[in-house]
């Protein structure tokens, strides 16, 4: 069981520039589950009690502000930070090599044996762009793009399409760009960028 407790808020304050939207989220999980790699039992072949899985406490939260300008272009920014309260990162008590091994907090997302089981931060940071403008008459077509990236290297950028093209079809357009980093979330994904095409019939 893990509990979770969290709070949101949001406020809009006028300014010469524009008016602006600050918002946040936040969240404690109580209880979470983290993976903690002890390369000390490794070294002397204990593969079960070299990655196991254990109690941690985690909190999230997300910063964000958002602002329109040139009219109607949509713009938000974001902050996002996960936090292990838990971290882990210590020596090893076991080992047999001559060796310091360290037992530390893994990274389940990215961890793999080419990069050494990579640890994970204990504070992980995020930060997002969001552009969003409708264009043509009636704002018969929108286009947004969101940016991801990842403090440790990776990157996420989607730019979308959406046309209407009658009161019953929206015709859209996609292409996901994945780079950075191969031992970061996103950039271990670089050969899985993609382009789609699709439409939505309202019914």
């Amino acid at each position: 069981r893990v509990n979770s407790f969290g709070s949101s808020f949001d406020t809009t304050i006028d300014t010469s520039f524009a008016p602006i939207v600050i918002r946040g989220e936040f969240v404690y999980d109580k209880g979470a589950k983290q993976v903690v790699v002890d390369k000390g039992l490794l070294d002397i072949g204990d593969l079960v009690g070299a990655m196991k899985s254990e109690d941690a406490d985690i909190v999230k939260f997300v910063l964000g502000i958002d602002f329109t300008v040139i009219t109607n272009l949509f713009v938000s920014l974001q902050y996002m930070q996960v936090t292990n309260l838990d971290y882990i990162e210590e020596k090893s008590s076991y080992g047999n090599s001559g060796k310091d091994f360290k037992r530390y907090s893994a990274n389940p997302a990215t961890m793999h044996i080419s990069n050494g089981f990579d640890a994970q931060k204990e504070h992980q940071i995020g930060y997002t762009l969001f552009l969003s403008k409708p264009f043509l008459e009636n704002d018969a077509m929108r286009i947004n793009n969101i940016l991801l990236v990842e403090e440790i290297g990776g990157i996420w950028n989607r730019f979308d399409l959406e046309y209407n093209w009658s009161d019953d079809i929206i015709l859209l357009a996609e292409y996901d760009y994945y780079g950075g980093d191969d031992n970061s979330v996103f950039g271990q994904f670089v050969e899985q960028s993609n382009a789609q095409l699709g439409f939505k019939y309202i019914f």
